[in-house]
């Protein structure tokens, strides 16, 4: 009988949440679960320092300058003592540190420690405006937290190569450590592979932006796309859900939609269904470490139009569940990529019938979790090699 692994999850926050971390850490966790891990939340933790941060990160903000109050020194410190108390309580093979940097950073443990994220802090300072004008000691803050929170960790998965760069060329870590793993799809009751595949009406292309940020989405793009669409003599429409252009900002063809929540039943159900009835989701981000919804488009049987930045490109392959366009391509090119496969409607329903594939193959929970038990696996025999070779070796020092 195969032994239980005891994965204990570090995280200030309540990973159980299904709207914590946009979903992912309450999908990992069950998906974990059905792998036969017994995984033990020791979260969530309050933290006064972490509260003082976001004070800060107000204050800042009013002086035209951004305090990331998620690397605060004092609340990491305090979690640090927190959670190495709270793990004495348990017996657990492998700390699993989702998104945690600050959690792990002085988290004094002999347990091994995963450490997953889909950004490092460097590569964050670099990339998203979020990150701009940082305050010269929240920015040493932030490097002294991820270099502590790399030191600590026995391994890092990430989803993306994006990650795994920034992780070896700005930290120095040990690039054998490093693993690459495609996040899921979070989406409660995907829909079968019929339905997902069923006939789709191509005779308007609906074009599907999905997003709370209008200009970091690509809103702006999109909508240029629609307008070289429409004027080359395709039918096309534009649904935008989640987000509010600016004012002044619309197209008899496009249609602002309500935001909807994953949470709510009915809203979940009226989100599934714009994603199996539309052409292409198209969100040519500025700025993305993943992109979760490239993931549920594809196990919607969607293909994706996007821009190649950040961690896209792991998650959206070129010609296979959607098109994966060069960072500075224009709107002209974006309808031109369009038009090539509606052109085709053969093409089109291959993209569509690839775009499921991926899903099924990877881009899902269960396999993003069936990868970590065997990370977690391997980790756990040399941890215990290791103890073995120490009391081995420990009478010999007396």
């Amino acid at each position: 009988m195969r032994a239980v692994m005891k994965v204990a999850v570090v995280n200030y926050l309540d990973t159980r949440n299904v709207r914590v971390l946009s979903g992912a850490s309450h999908f990992m966790i069950r998906a974990l679960e059905r792998q036969g891990a017994e995984v033990t939340q020791l979260g969530p933790v309050s933290s006064r320092w972490l509260t003082a941060s976001r004070y800060l990160h107000g204050a800042a903000k009013m002086l035209g300058r951004t305090y990331d109050w998620h690397h605060n020194l004092l609340a990491s410190r305090a979690f640090g003592r927190e959670f190495a108390r709270r793990l004495k309580h348990g017996d657990y093979d492998i700390i699993y540190a989702p998104l945690a940097s600050t959690e792990i950073a002085y988290l004094e443990t002999n347990l091994p420690i995963v450490y997953l994220t889909d950004m490092t802090f460097a590569s964050g300072k670099s990339y998203y405006n979020s990150f701009s004008n940082l305050l010269p000691f929240t920015d040493r803050e932030g490097a002294t937290i991820e270099k502590k929170a790399t030191t600590r960790a026995t391994a890092i998965v990430a989803p993306s190569d994006w990650v795994t760069k920034s992780f070896h060329a700005d930290y120095g870590y040990d690039a054998s450590r490093l693993h690459v793993v495609s996040y899921g799809a979070n989406l409660e009751n995907p829909p079968t592979r019929d339905e997902a595949l069923a006939p789709r009406d191509v005779s308007v292309c609906r074009l599907l932006l999905l997003g709370v940020s209008w200009e970091r989405k690509g809103g702006p793009l999109a909508l240029e796309t629609l307008k070289m669409l429409l004027a080359s003599g395709v039918k096309a429409e534009l649904l935008i859900c989640g987000c509010k252009p600016p004012a002044g900002v619309g197209h008899p063809a496009m249609r602002v939609l309500p935001f909807l929540r994953k949470d709510n039943p009915a809203e979940a159900l009226e989100l599934r269904n714009l994603l199996l009835t539309s052409t292409f989701l198209i969100v040519p981000s500025e700025a993305e470490a993943w992109g979760f919804v490239f993931g549920e488009a594809s196990a919607c049987g969607l293909p994706s139009v996007t821009r190649d930045t950040g961690g896209i490109s792991s998650v959206v392959k070129d010609g296979v569940n959607g098109l994966l366009l060069p960072a500075d391509a224009s709107p002209a090119e974006y309808a031109a990529r369009i038009r090539e496969v509606l052109d085709r409607p053969g093409r089109y329903r291959e993209m569509c019938i690839s775009s499921r594939n991926e899903y099924e193959t990877r881009l899902n929970w269960d396999s993003w979790a069936a990868r970590m038990m065997e990370i977690f696996a391997a980790i756990k025999a040399e941890s215990l090699a290791a103890r073995q070779l120490d009391a081995k070796a420990e009478p010999l020092s007396q």
